[in-house]
């Protein structure tokens, strides 16, 4: 179920969208460090809002900003891979040594979903006469501390991010040129954006970083 609105206005635009949705039957592929568990999943349920809007209050200032929130939940997944950091659902059979091959996690929050995400931008341009322009762009990207996956604890997969980008740019019409010097995570936000168990090695787990810091020029030219 979903209900929206749609609003112009002199200068700008605004959107929102509220839901509540389930999926039955939804495919989960969990790398488990010796391999992808594909499984089928019970039923997934997620509610939640979206909200979009950019204005322009200048001929030379444009501003932008949207907002996610999401509450989503296991209904049912009996069929999950099991993980050695979930003693109480995957136990070792003392016996065997092993594992169960699945647990339930019915009732958990879906790993890989944040409950927050956030963008805005701000975009200052002039136009310099003779077919040149120029402006200058800040940008700011939020998402809220969430696991990234279940196959790694918790206190290891949980991460967010908080990034700051900039950019100055040239362009010319006539010769459909663009300059851009833009830098990249100004703040140098240090998190992970993926996590999952190293290859073959049982309790020990990897993940890939964000990139640090960065600048660079690009040149672009249209035909």
């Amino acid at each position: 179920y979903e209900a929206g609105l749609k609003a112009n206005f002199p200068g700008g635009y605004f959107n929102l969208a509220v839901f509540d949705q389930s999926i039955k039957g939804f495919q989960s592929n969990a790398f488990t460090g010796l391999g992808y568990s594909l499984v089928n999943a019970g039923e997934e349920s997620v509610r939640g809002f979206e909200v979009d809007s950019a204005y322009r209050p200048t001929s030379w200032l444009a501003l932008t900003g949207a907002v996610t929130y999401l509450d989503p939940k296991y209904d049912s997944f009996t069929g999950a891979a099991c993980v050695n950091y979930d003693t109480v659902r995957c136990p070792v059979n003392p016996a065997t040594g092993r594992r169960p091959n699945f647990r339930d996690l019915t009732g958990d929050k879906p790993a890989g979903i944040p409950t927050w995400t956030l963008s805005t931008s701000a975009t200052v341009s002039h136009d310099f006469g003779n077919g040149y322009s120029g402006y200058a762009r800040a940008e700011y990207d939020f998402t809220s501390d969430t696991q990234l996956t279940e196959t790694t604890p918790p206190a290891l997969s949980t991460w967010g991010q908080n990034n700051v980008n900039a950019s100055v740019g040239l362009t010319n019409v006539a010769h459909r040129l663009e300059l851009v010097l833009w830098g990249r995570n100004l703040t140098e936000d240090d998190s992970l954006i993926a996590t999952f168990p190293t290859v073959a090695q049982d309790g020990s787990y990897s993940g890939y970083p964000t990139a640090p810091r960065t600048y660079g020029v690009t040149l672009r030219k249209t035909f």
